[in-house]
């Protein structure tokens, strides 16, 4: 969870909140466009010079998207730092609209860093996530005093229901794309998706020439922990066996589930004394989680290093399957 401290100006004093993690999604070129339409619609319709979208780190508010007015002084990835009592600190703080008709007749705002732009009337609002976590604001300033109508506040509100729509469809989108690619059970990549990733591994092969080794793997003696000691129990079982596994790959090594308990893992590498080294170092992984332990459990494997004249990533795994078949076969 990230979490940061923004300042109160009226309070005069800050206040923890949280803002957007890095697991959530990045806002589409689409979304951006209709995002701009909407600043530049009400730039036009309430007549003010600026109409922005913030975006709030842990040390900064950024100007993510403006309205295209030439009358508008900020710049998209303008910053500035946080504990400034910026309006949209307040706005995010309090987490409710702040309506400032005139900052100079105010002793709070007289001061505020918006007054070097002469923004001195603002109106804004909260943007959040569908979790709470905030995104940042959205708000529009005049250079004049402005008293803000019912009507105009409404229209900002309408705008921030749309905008928060379209990041809450983001995360919806973004986790039915995870839940199409990844096994349920196990948390790692299904068939598909160990297939496609595999795919990809081929083609950066025979353009860079990027060595890696298909291994496919099953757990032995899967069924009598399944006939033994039950379903549930094989399902931790797997679970477990999944996690420690992919604990101890690196980077650009993957390993997915291709059905029951047998598994489909890439290494980055072909070499033969390195991938002694991994399996080992797996099997003694395994050894040291208390509910694998306590099974027993270990695993057969069958290795296709790749080489120049693969053509397909059916030859590799037919090549990983028959090897795995004939470990199992020689208890080796």
């Amino acid at each position: 969870m990230n979490q940061t401290d923004v300042f109160l100006r009226e309070h005069n004093r800050y206040k923890r909140i949280k803002y957007s993690a890095r697991t959530k999604p990045s806002v589409s070129k689409d979304i951006i466009k209709k995002w701009q339409d909407i600043l530049n619609a009400t730039a036009e319709l309430l007549d003010v010079p600026a109409s922005l979208i913030m975006r709030i780190n842990e040390t900064h508010l950024e100007v993510f998207l403006k309205s295209d007015l030439p009358s508008n002084p900020y710049t998209e990835g303008d910053q500035d730092s946080l504990g400034h009592g910026l309006y949209c600190e307040t706005v995010i703080g309090e987490d409710k609209p702040l309506h400032i008709p005139n900052a100079l007749q105010s002793p709070t705002w007289q001061d505020n860093p918006d007054i070097k732009l002469n923004m001195i009337a603002y109106y804004g609002l909260p943007i959040k996530w569908k979790d709470g976590e905030v995104f940042g604001t959205i708000c529009v300033l005049d250079n004049t005093e402005r008293h803000f109508s019912a009507k105009h506040r409404q229209l900002l509100e309408l705008f921030k229901a749309g905008i928060e729509t379209d990041l809450h469809n983001l995360e919806l989108i973004k986790n039915l794309r995870y839940i199409s690619r990844h096994d349920p059970l196990t948390n790692i990549p299904n068939r598909r998706h160990i297939l496609s990733l595999l795919e990809t591994t081929l083609i950066n092969y025979k353009k860079e020439k990027a060595d890696f080794t298909v291994v496919m793997i099953d757990i032995k003696n899967f069924k009598q922990i399944n006939d033994n000691f039950g379903h549930q129990v094989g399902d931790d079982v797997l679970k477990a066996f999944a996690k420690t596994l992919k604990a101890e790959l690196n980077d650009n090594e993957y390993i997915g589930r291709i059905g029951g308990d047998e598994f489909l893992m890439v290494l980055n590498h072909r070499d033969n004394k390195k991938i002694t080294a991994n399996m080992d170092a797996m099997a003694q992984a395994l050894k040291r989680h208390p509910l694998l332990a306590k099974h027993d459990v270990s695993f057969a494997c069958g290795l296709a290093p790749v080489k120049p004249e693969v053509k397909s990533i059916n030859e590799l795994i037919n090549k990983a399957d028959r090897r795995l078949v004939e470990n199992k076969r020689s208890k080796n």
